[in-house]
């Protein structure tokens, strides 16, 4: 939209031009006046156009999905062995209250697995190649269901291992939870799954590697 109405706005200042250059060639206009009237002319054009080309830059940043389909369509075919033994993880978590207690090393493992994809994404977001409303949009949900429960686990490795493991997974994470909270008119604080929306989203997704 924005360049057919940038092609529009430079035919109308070739029009304009040329009614200007028949005005001076029948010296119905003075040649001051004209020059006066090209430039402005070329200068409106000239803001025009970068105007429309600024607009169309940041709606392309903003929306643009190549990228984020390619970490959808990973998310929902590549992951779905390590999506189903992650949220046994943290099922197991929820029920016992202590990552110690969970006994499957394969299941935290394919949870790691998971928060490592945020993690990237987290990056890309960082970076400005996802914009968080595109993010919001496609990974919201997932991003509640796996990471609502492992920020402790997260924080704990991180104390642990003096390393930055998945140092892009909170900072995304609050910032889709800040665009979920304004949406719904809540407090950041809020806006968080009872225990009841939380194991029904792990349970489902459990159910994927059956």
């Amino acid at each position: 939209m924005s360049a057919i109405l940038a092609t529009i706005f430079n035919s109308i200042t070739l029009v304009l031009l040329g009614i200007l250059g028949a005005l001076e060639v029948s010296k119905k206009a003075s040649h001051l006046t004209f020059k006066k009237i090209l430039w402005g002319v070329l200068a409106v054009s000239v803001v025009f156009s970068l105007v429309f080309q600024i607009s169309a830059s940041i709606h392309e940043r903003t929306y643009k999905n190549d990228l984020i389909l390619r970490y959808q369509d990973r998310f929902e075919d590549k992951l779905v062995t390590e999506r189903a033994e992650a949220a046994a993880a943290i099922n197991e978590y929820l029920q016992k209250g202590n990552w110690d207690a969970v006994t499957n090393q394969d299941d935290i493992d394919s949870m790691e697995d998971v928060l490592g994809f945020f993690d990237e994404l987290g990056f890309y977001w960082k970076h400005g190649e996802i914009s968080s409303d595109v993010l919001y949009e496609h990974f919201y949900n997932d991003m509640r269901t796996y990471c609502q429960a492992t920020m402790g686990y997260i924080h704990d490795d991180q104390r642990r291992e003096s390393k930055a493991d998945w140092e892009c997974v909170e900072p995304l994470f609050n910032e889709l939870t800040r665009i979920e909270a304004k949406r719904n008119g809540v407090n950041v604080t809020n806006c968080v799954w009872d225990m009841k929306t939380l194991q029904d989203n792990l349970t489902s997704e459990m159910r994927l590697k059956h």
